[in-house]
């Protein structure tokens, strides 16, 4: 009898002793399921990994693979100045701390190894890499727009795997400058791959003014953007100079079939700089297309030319509302023949339009930002 007593008692300390334990697992548990079930949405709104096919998929035999996830968050201060936009929003989906918990969700489903983040808060860069670290040794570069902006673009990485050779922040505010007198900002990085640092690569993000009318801002922003990444991946060897492979991100606020998304996937052109538009012209209504094209110095004849290419993220698909679902976020990789090789593994389709109609405005309950995040897969070689 005593025995049994003994064996009671001893069962009721264990229980009592692992209580703490099962609340901690039953909260993991509830967190896990909870998560699982918000991102069901992504199947049902068609959002899937998608392979891509490709001629030089053999050259690279088993290099290792890291996923890219760039995404605009909407910035907080955006968009308590901006309200106006969100009518019909549920007000508590507006908070930054729902957001926060949102993002976080989303951010660590996909896992990425790179994030290229538009609108970034800078009193929000800390918190955020924290939320999101879950065990990992994440790092960032920022910049801040310039100007009064609180916000910004920022490039967070793993460590473990990437080693920062070194960051280049673009502004597109040039002084005098009638045309690029805007606060907008990118933000351009060199990495190393940790364990095999030959290979080397560019990360490059960035947010291009939004008002619809300003074309030729844009126009002069992206010729700006693609001349400093021109300049910024060539690494000299000896008497030779290589061009290092680049991944370009952003929220560029121009859709397909524009002058200035054609710009992005043309070769860095070597035409000297147009002649700069007057004050009135600027002035004036510039919905009409305008002629005006910024070139930085041109490369030499003989030098390699910096060719984007925008990868496919799904056909009638969108990445924001702007009046109308529409596709204004970018995922570009280099593909001029004389640069090292990035090779893109797949990709995070978009939304289809019908399905961002079916699920209303955002932010929502399941998703943080006013944006759809776009996400790939990529090895270097």
């Amino acid at each position: 009898m005593s025995k049994i007593l003994i064996r009671v008692l001893n069962s009721i300390q264990l229980f009592n002793a692992t209580k703490p334990f099962g609340n901690i697992f039953e909260q993991v548990w509830h967190f896990q399921t909870q998560t699982i079930s918000r991102w069901q949405l992504t199947n049902k709104m068609g959002r899937r990994w998608e392979r891509v096919k490709s001629e030089t998929e053999k050259a690279i035999g088993n290099s290792k693979t890291y996923t890219l996830l760039s995404y605009n968050i909407l910035a907080q201060d955006l968009l308590t100045e901006h309200l106006y936009l969100y009518i019909g929003v549920e007000p508590s989906m507006l908070r930054w701390d729902h957001r926060l918990l949102r993002l976080t969700e989303e951010i660590q489903y996909i896992k990425p190894d790179i994030l290229c983040l538009q609108e970034m808060q800078f009193n929000h860069v800390k918190s955020l890499v924290k939320h999101i670290s879950f065990k990992r040794e994440l790092e960032y570069v920022f910049k801040k727009k310039t100007g009064h902006r609180t916000d910004g673009c920022a490039i967070i990485y793993d460590r473990s795997k990437f080693r920062l050779l070194s960051e280049r922040p673009v502004e597109y505010y040039t002084p005098g400058d009638a045309v690029l007198n805007r606060d907008n900002i990118a933000l351009l990085a060199k990495f190393a791959v940790r364990k095999e640092p030959q290979k080397k690569f560019i990360i490059a993000t960035t947010h291009l003014l939004y008002n619809p009318k300003r074309q030729d801002v844009r126009i002069a922003q992206v010729e700006k953007l693609m001349g400093a990444i021109q300049q910024y991946s060539a690494e000299t060897e000896g008497e030779n100079s290589a061009f290092l492979p680049v991944i370009l991100t952003g929220d560029f606020n121009f859709e397909p079939k524009t002058r200035p998304h054609q710009l992005l996937s043309e070769p860095c052109k070597s035409t000297p700089a147009a002649q700069k538009l007057s004050e009135s012209e600027v002035a004036g209504d510039s919905q009409q297309q305008t002629s005006r094209e910024y070139y930085l110095k041109a490369p030499d004849k003989d030098a390699n030319r910096l060719q984007m290419m925008p990868l496919d993220f799904g056909m009638q698909t969108a990445s924001t509302f702007q009046d109308k679902w529409i596709t204004v976020d970018y995922v570009l990789q280099s593909v001029d023949k004389n640069r090292k090789k990035i090779q893109i593994r797949s990709v995070y389709s978009l939304p289809n339009i019908n399905d961002c109609v079916r699920t209303g405005a955002i932010p929502n309950k399941y998703l943080g930002s006013d944006h759809y995040s776009l996400g790939i897969k990529f090895s270097v070689f």
